[in-house]
């Protein structure tokens, strides 16, 4: 049988276990704001990451809750994330890998004007340039875990609306994700990834819709939402006259 713990018990456990987040936060921070003050790049994994998963990045931008970060692979520009500070297990100053990149004639990426550490200006920043990005919600359990790929259409009270994007199917759900602000442990954005996934959806879609609206159909024929297809302009439609200026085929060779 499981252990029984009476109320001022539970509510002991409950303030120790508070503490320790807090004493954790406040070391993460302490040591990202290390990073930040000399200018170091810096080590960090994820809550329930192997030792061997390890990212790294530069920190623009620090409050108490959360960090912008200018994301690091191969000693290349990666992209940015916004982090949770209680979602990092670890944090590690690297003032070797530091002067490694400098060795190689890079520079610290400076902070970006359309971006903050704050969640909600950074949520509104990415809402307003439609920007695909990525969302983890990280749960106690991996089974709990959560990884959307979309844009922002909605920035509510207490959630965000998300039109989310099939990363492997790359087609657009019907019906969008909301995703509560106290669940968002990591957003990634502008990262080569979601920059591909974004051309090569926008390129498919584009495709597939000039495909439709180029076809010679008979009347009254609707769509899934009952609206004529004839009618219905299509957001990413390809001009097969821009295209043939591009290629320089006449427009009737396509």
């Amino acid at each position: 049988m499981g252990k029984h713990h009476s109320p001022k018990k539970r509510r002991s456990l409950e303030l120790r276990e508070m503490t320790e987040d807090m004493e954790h936060s406040s070391a993460v921070y302490t040591s990202l704001a290390y990073a930040m003050e000399k200018g170091y790049l810096c080590m960090g994994r994820l809550q329930a990451e192997s030792f061997l998963e390890q990212h790294y990045a530069w920190v623009l931008s620090l409050n108490r809750s959360f960090a912008l970060l200018a994301l690091v692979h191969g000693l290349e520009p990666s992209g940015y994330a916004l982090v949770r500070l209680s979602a990092l297990s670890e944090v590690r100053p690297e003032p070797q890998l530091t002067e490694q990149w400098t060795l190689l004639g890079n520079e610290k990426p400076a902070l970006r004007e359309d971006a903050d550490s704050d969640l909600l200006t950074l949520l509104a920043s990415l809402a307003d340039g439609e920007v695909l990005s990525e969302y983890l919600c990280i749960g106690s359990d991996p089974r709990d875990s959560l990884r959307i790929t979309g844009r922002i259409v909605k920035l509510g009270k207490k959630r965000l609306t998300v039109r989310e994007l099939d990363a492997y199917e790359l087609v657009w759900h019907a019906q969008p994700s909301k995703l509560p602000y106290e669940r968002l442990d990591l957003i990634l954005f502008d990262t080569p990834l979601l920059h591909a996934r974004e051309t090569l959806s926008m390129s498919y879609d584009a495709f597939i819709r000039s495909l439709n609206e180029s076809v010679d159909l008979p009347a009254d024929v609707e769509d899934m939402d009952g609206e004529d297809v004839r009618e219905t302009e299509s957001e990413d439609m390809v001009d097969l006259d821009d295209l043939a200026l591009l290629s320089g085929m006449p427009s009737e060779e396509i």
